[in-house]
C-alpha cells in the first residue's frame, strides 16, 4: 500500500510530462508553421537563413552584425567563456576592432559601439542596435 501513491504519481507524471505536454507543444507547432521551423527565410524554394540567427557576411556592402564565438553554427551555440579579464578576449576583440577599423578609415575607435567587438552569450544574435547600423553607413 505504501507504494500505490509514490506509483500513481510516477505514471501521472509520465503521462503529463512524457506525453500530454510535449503532443500539446506539437499541437500548437501545427498551428503556427511559420515560428514551429524558426523563422526560416525562404528563397526560390529553399531554406537560405534565420531570421532570428545571427549570419557572417564577408562582404562590405553589407551590415556586419555582433561577431560569433561559435562561427555562427547553430549546432554550437555558446559564448567564449571568457571573462572580462581574460587576455585571450582582449586580444579577440582589440582584432575585431583593428579589423573594423580598418575597412572603415572614417570611423575613430571611441564611435565603434561594442556590440561590433564582442560577441553575445549565445554566439547567434542578429540584432544590432541603431548606433552599431548607423556607424556602417
Amino acid at each position: 500500500m505504501n507504494l500505490l501513491r509514490p506509483l500513481l504519481l510516477s505514471g501521472l507524471l509520465l503521462l503529463t510530462f512524457g506525453f500530454a505536454f510535449p503532443g500539446l507543444i506539437w499541437a500548437v507547432g501545427l498551428l503556427l508553421p511559420e515560428r514551429a521551423t524558426g523563422s526560416a527565410v525562404v528563397v526560390g524554394g529553399k531554406t537560405v537563413g534565420f531570421e532570428r540567427i545571427g549570419q557572417k557576411f564577408a562582404q562590405a556592402r553589407y551590415f556586419q552584425g555582433r561577431p560569433s564565438a561559435v562561427d555562427y553554427s547553430g549546432a554550437a551555440t555558446g559564448a567564449s567563456n571568457t571573462g572580462p579579464t581574460n587576455p585571450a578576449l582582449r586580444a579577440a576583440v582589440q582584432a575585431r576592432l583593428d579589423t573594423f577599423l580598418l575597412g572603415n578609415p572614417t570611423i575613430r575607435k571611441e564611435q565603434v559601439p561594442a556590440e561590433l567587438v564582442t560577441a553575445s552569450a549565445s554566439g547567434l544574435d542578429p540584432d544590432l542596435t541603431p548606433a552599431a547600423a548607423a556607424v556602417q553607413v
